[in-house]
């Protein structure tokens, strides 16, 4: 497991600022806490990645509920 930043994100995805090597072609699982709702967990596929910066993640969405998970981070971004 790895630590890194959420510098930016949307519906589409994020870019995860994080000195990582090459995150190659597995989907990531990306855990996310959120002060008063704990932890969510998106999943996605590396869109590019720059290695002493971080990477893009694209968001992949399989069921409803990754979805609604989706939505409450949104919505959180929304209150910042």
């Amino acid at each position: 497991m790895r630590q890194g930043t959420i510098v930016n994100g949307s519906v589409g995805g994020c870019f995860v600022e994080a000195e990582v090597e090459d995150p190659g072609d597995e989907p990531i699982k990306l855990a996310i806490q959120l002060p008063h709702e704990g932890w969510i967990y998106l999943w996605g596929e590396v869109a590019f990645h720059l290695p002493t910066m971080g990477f893009g993640l694209h968001f992949t969405r399989s069921s409803n509920d990754e979805q609604v998970t989706l939505d409450k981070w949104l919505h959180y971004l929304r209150t910042l």
